[in-house]
């Protein structure tokens, strides 16, 4: 049994779903730069998933916690826009369209989706680089939103 078919402490195949999820995130990302005009900025924000997408490939056993970290950052964020359309915090401030709504719906349930596929792998590496590895991937893409929402234009 490969990497991307090991099943995980729940018996589902975590590796597919993973997988699975970090495209579908990637693929709605890119949905809602075509949609807001920012399909770069997009493009960029997609890059930490498409470095984790491409370790998964490469079947490497890092890639459960690297994809916990990338997973727990966009349900914050689309946690923090869904808090900004009810009302209650305003730092994802804008316009959103019905269409991007869906979307931040859709890329909250495949987050969710795939933490709980991250989290339920069987652990490959030590319980500190586990949390290293979330910890790095996590900070990498709160990186990269920072800069391609703030960054030199």
């Amino acid at each position: 049994m490969d990497y991307l078919t090991k099943p995980t402490r729940s018996g589902r195949s975590g590796g597919r779903v993973r997988v699975a999820c970090l495209t579908g995130v990637a693929a709605c990302l890119l949905i809602v730069g075509i949609e807001s005009g920012t399909f770069l900025r997009h493009v960029f924000q997609i890059t930490p998933i498409v470095v984790v997408l491409a370790f998964a490939v490469r079947r490497q056993r890092w890639t459960a916690p690297a994809a916990l970290g990338l997973f727990g950052c966009w349900a914050f964020f689309m946690g923090l826009i869904w808090l900004y359309l009810a009302g209650v915090q305003t730092f994802f401030t804008g316009n959103y369209t019905p269409v991007e709504i869906v979307l931040t719906i859709l890329i909250g349930g495949l987050s969710i989706v795939g933490i709980a596929a991250s989290w339920g792998a069987e652990p490959t590496i030590g319980r500190a680089r586990r949390i290293l590895l979330s910890m790095t991937f996590a900070a990498l893409q709160l990186a990269v939103m920072w800069l391609s929402l703030f960054g030199a234009t």
